[in-house]
């Protein structure tokens, strides 16, 4: 049986397990003997040679990119043990809000460019599509940036919308009291209303005035 540390994936021997993809980001198990490996030893493994000018990303759990430079130690937590390892030979060009940017990788995700746009949380993120509906982009979501032209997103103020009886309303918060949904769709709480929360696949709730309604909720009604 193997010798394993407190990390769970660093046998006795200082050799440990991470996950490397190229840009078709089909991740593969690869093993590097040394537990505290630099960007160049990642680019080794996963046998892109210094020639191709290799660029390593961390792919974090929230989906957010992270560059690992050459002579740089690569963070190993034995959980965002991903990497993206390309050939850094030319740029894509993005816009955020009319914002240019560059990024050497054909992919990023949503995390990333509220990253490197600076995109508050409570702003949606959006991608311009040509002759379709415009796509909300979320944190995990992969943007290809090697189609023809330069990829543009950009921000709206994220809003909710709730149906009380057959009236919708919309609120700017993510979370509204049952008495501020009523009033805002005409009806007056003072009145002895039996109020039912009703969400898709779970069962009708009854709520009282101040109840607070999360409209993030899936399948809200």
């Amino acid at each position: 049986m193997t010798n394993q540390n407190a990390a769970g994936n660093r046998p006795a021997n200082n050799s440990i397990a991470i996950e490397v993809a190229g840009l078709d980001l089909n991740f593969k198990v690869v093993r590097i003997a040394d537990s505290t490996p630099t960007g160049a030893q990642i680019a080794a493994a996963a046998e892109v040679l210094p020639d191709n000018d290799p660029f390593v990303l961390r792919f974090l759990d929230d989906g957010e990119l992270v560059p690992i430079l050459a002579s740089e130690v690569a963070p190993i937590d034995g959980v965002n043990d991903r990497f993206v390892v390309t050939s850094a030979d030319r740029a894509y060009r993005l816009k955020v809000d009319g914002e240019q940017y560059d990024w050497p990788a054909q992919y990023v995700t949503g995390k990333t460019v509220r990253k490197l746009a600076g995109i508050a949380n409570d702003l949606q993120l959006m991608l311009s599509v040509e002759n379709e509906p415009d796509k909300v982009i979320d944190n995990r979501d992969l943007v290809d940036l090697a189609g023809a032209g330069v990829e543009r997103f950009y921000t709206v103020r994220e809003t909710w919308k709730i149906k009380v009886q057959d009236t919708v309303i919309q609120s700017d918060l993510p979370i509204i009291k049952v008495r501020d949904a009523m009033t805002q769709a005409g009806f007056d709480p003072v009145q002895p209303w039996h109020i039912f929360l009703k969400v898709a696949g779970q069962p009708k709730q009854e709520v009282g005035l101040d109840f607070d309604v999360d409209l993030r909720t899936h399948g809200i009604e």
